[in-house]
């Protein structure tokens, strides 16, 4: 669930969600970690020290070894203030994607649950609006795109490698 957050945040702005990069003295992982706190909040200690390698990007205490100080941004505000979303786009599609990215898997929400969720209810009728549209084009602007065909296909030949110079 959290790569179909990413996905669908990818989908919503063009930008990938994290962007780590590795600074003097932290590696590209540990700043990996950083964005994800500064826009879902601090990790929990049992979380943070829960993982194989922890101990390499944590301290005891479950802070950041080399990163001491985050600049929190939720994600309805980075949509509103990077990405010009307005503030109730904002926060519907705050409020679908952040149960996704929570740090505890356990607590995410579920396939099923996202179907059921208002934000998903809302883009799926914009999309079947939209295809409606397109699907009911009037006959006349089907006709002119046919006639287009056949002009450019007497022009310029035919797909069959028969060509009309």
């Amino acid at each position: 669930m959290w790569s179909f957050a990413c996905i669908c945040f990818k989908l919503a702005t063009g930008d990938v969600l994290f962007d780590p990069q590795s600074g003097g003295n932290y590696e590209r992982d540990e700043d990996h970690f950083a964005l994800m706190m500064e826009l879902l909040g601090v990790m929990s200690r049992k979380i943070a020290l829960g993982g194989c390698y922890s101990r390499d990007y944590f301290n005891r205490y479950g802070e950041l070894r080399h990163i001491r100080q985050l600049r929190f941004w939720p994600l309805n505000k980075v949509f509103t203030e990077k990405y010009d979303f307005s503030k109730q786009d904002a926060n519907d599609l705050a409020d679908f994607l952040v149960p996704l990215l929570n740090f505890v898997p356990e607590k995410r929400l579920r396939a099923a649950q996202c179907l059921s969720h208002p934000w998903l209810s809302y883009v799926s009728r914009i999309l079947e609006s939209s295809v409606s549209t397109h699907q009911n084009q009037p006959k006349d602007q089907e006709l002119q795109l046919k006639e287009a065909r056949r002009t450019r296909e007497r022009s310029y030949g035919d797909c069959n490698g028969k060509h009309n110079y």
